[in-house]
């Protein structure tokens, strides 16, 4: 592994060209460029936010807050796996005509899905405050969003980003012997959606009402050996 490591360590120069690359063409002749990044995200919490919270009316506070903060991290990994699988065979004249590591190419990917979501925390620090001074100006009590466990925030960022580049390698590398695996992938990144707990309190699997009549709590153990899931 050492090994591998000092070969992209020598190819850096390249890696970080092809992360600049993938995030000039991605909005290239787009009016709001980076923008879009947010768009699907905050109608998504926006569309929950009026279902669960409003026309369900689940009596949580601030609910959309705590979707977008389950959801920016869940779309980072599903856009860093599923770019991924295609990187390989996307570039496939270049991988039979010149030389550096194959890693390079999912993880260009990777990283620029990891910038994306390290400029959306900007966008949903913002949308904290925004809620915090608006229920300040309403007259009502308001916990400050931005407590001291905050600062282990870059941890979970650094796992995160492990655990897509560890996914996007082997998805990346099945792939390209196996078409079908990016389909696959697809079909289990959206029933990992609901596996998640976007949108809802993971409280409510473990006090569902199977758990509570179970010995051991075995659904509620499965469920968190999810990785995405304790993310």
């Amino acid at each position: 592994m050492l090994k591998e490591l000092r070969e992209l360590w020598r190819f850096r120069e390249l890696l970080i060209s092809m992360v600049q690359r993938e995030l000039r063409i991605r909005y290239k002749n787009s009016v709001f460029g980076f923008f879009w990044s947010f768009i699907n995200p905050l109608v998504t919490t926006l569309v929950m936010w009026v279902v669960f919270g409003k026309l369900l009316n689940n009596g949580v506070e601030n609910f959309s807050a705590y979707v977008l903060a389950a959801y920016l991290p869940f779309m980072f990994f599903q856009f860093a796996v599923m770019d991924s699988a295609q990187s390989v065979l996307a570039s496939l004249p270049i991988v039979k005509k010149v030389y550096f590591p194959r890693e390079i190419l999912p993880l260009a990917g990777i990283l620029s899905n990891f910038i994306h979501f390290l400029l959306g925390f900007v966008v949903f620090f913002g949308f904290l405050l925004a809620i915090y001074l608006w229920s300040l100006i309403r007259g009502g009590g308001s916990v400050v969003p931005f407590q001291a466990t905050t600062v282990f925030l870059p941890v979970l960022l650094a796992i995160s980003l492990m655990l897509a580049i560890g996914v996007g390698f082997i998805v990346s590398a099945l792939n390209t012997f196996y078409e079908d695996v990016k389909y696959i992938t697809g079909v289990i990144l959206y029933l990992l959606f609901f596996l998640c707990p976007i949108m809802y309190f993971v409280e409510g699997i473990a006090n569902s009402d199977y758990n509570l009549n179970s010995a051991n709590q075995l659904v509620y153990k499965l469920y968190m050996l999810n990785p995405v899931a304790v993310l």
